[in-house]
């Protein structure tokens, strides 16, 4: 998304440029598993899922947010809280904001808490991974929210992490290289 223009730029299989205007929303994207670009509207607390073509499928209002990702049973995954906020959690929401789940509450640093959830990303079983900025760790949770593991800590070299990535055959839930070569690694000695 081009946070100045307010457009979201898409360059297609035949390396042609397709872009529309997200009008004076900006945020993050992602992509589905069905292959539709999400992208979190920051100031209006909202989501926009769009085709691939750029046709407006659902705004979802949502009482706060930072970052998002759909989940294939339609739901979304949004994450909630920064250093400003008492409150540091990620949601799951239906496709009109009601919140159906919810991980961590109050701001802080054990397994059960989050301090700025900075980024999600699904995985191809629908695990979702939490980074977890300033406790620099990714937190593997299952489909309903429920803590599974710890996957990257400072220990492994994170260090205020800002994304992550996530490549799977459906899709690239994207965002850090570290992060992706280090899960790579932790899959390969399960």
């Amino acid at each position: 998304m081009n946070g100045k223009s307010r457009e979201i730029l898409r360059i297609d299989p035949n390396r042609d440029l397709v872009k529309w205007s997200t009008e004076k929303y900006w945020g993050r994207l992602s992509v589905s598993a069905e292959s539709t670009i999400v992208a979190t509207c920051y100031l209006k607390s909202a989501l926009k899922e769009y085709s691939l073509q750029g046709t407006l499928l659902r705004k979802v209002k949502l009482c706060s947010t930072m970052v998002r990702t759909k989940l294939e049973n339609g739901h979304f995954v949004v994450s909630h809280g920064t250093y400003k906020n008492a409150r540091n959690r990620v949601w799951m929401v239906n496709d009109i904001g009601g919140i159906i789940k919810s991980f961590g509450e109050k701001r802080g640093s054990s397994i059960q808490q989050l301090d700025v959830p900075a980024c999600l990303a699904v995985d191809e079983s629908g695990n979702i991974l939490v980074l977890d900025r300033n406790n620099s760790h990714v937190l593997l949770l299952s489909p309903a929210l429920e803590f599974k593991m710890v996957l990257l800590t400072k220990a492994d070299g994170l260090r205020r992490p800002v994304n992550i990535c996530i490549w799977t055959r459906k899709t690239a839930n994207c965002t850090n290289v570290h992060c992706r070569q280090q899960l790579g690694n932790i899959e390969k000695q399960r």
